[in-house]
C-alpha cells in the first residue's frame, strides 16, 4: 500500500483499523510536500480501495477513510520533525521548563537526538525524550 501511494506522490503517515458503532473502518492519513487536497484523498481512496478489494483485506464490510494530517499535524517521528524545520510548532513537555510545560516557537533544527526551537530571541534545545507531544502551530490569517 505504501509503495502504491508513493507512486501517486503521496506519503502514508498512519493506518488505523477499528470499529465504531458496529461499523469497521480502515483510516489512512496521507501527506505530500505541498499539502494534501481533496482530490488527493479521493484518488488515494479509489486506488487503495481497489487494492484492498483485490487482496481481500479486511474481510467483510468496512468503510475506507482517507484524510490529511491537517494544519495542526502531530509530529511523532524524526522524519516529521525534519520536514517541519522552519515551521511554527507547539511542544507539550513532560516536565516544566522555566516554569512552563507548553512552549511555542519556530522549529530551527531537528537532529537525531534533539530539536532546537526559537522562542523570542532564544534558541532552546530539547531532547525528544523530554517532549510529551509536538504539533504544528501555524499562524492563521483570521
Amino acid at each position: 500500500m505504501e509503495d502504491t501511494l508513493l507512486g501517486l506522490g503521496l506519503e502514508l503517515v498512519e493506518i488505523q483499523l477499528g470499529s465504531k458503532s458496529k461499523k469497521r473502518f480502515v483510516r489512512l492519513t496521507i501527506d505530500k510536500k505541498d499539502g494534501v487536497s481533496v482530490e488527493d484523498c479521493s484518488m488515494a481512496n479509489k486506488v487503495v480501495g481497489k487494492l484492498l478489494e483485490r487482496e481481500g483485506f479486511p474481510r467483510g464490510g468496512y468503510v475506507l477513510e482517507v484524510m490529511s494530517p491537517g494544519i495542526f499535524r502531530i509530529l511523532e517521528t524524526r522524519k516529521d520533525f525534519s520536514k517541519s524545520v522552519g515551521k511554527k510548532v507547539k511542544l507539550k513537555l513532560k516536565e516544566p521548563f522555566e516554569g512552563e510545560r507548553t512552549i511555542t516557537g519556530m522549529l530551527r533544527e531537528a537532529s537525531e537526538r534533539q530539536l532546537t526551537i526559537e522562542v523570542g530571541e532564544r534558541n532552546i534545545q530539547f531532547d525528544y525524550d523530554f517532549i510529551e507531544e509536538a504539533k504544528l502551530n501555524p499562524d492563521l490569517p483570521w
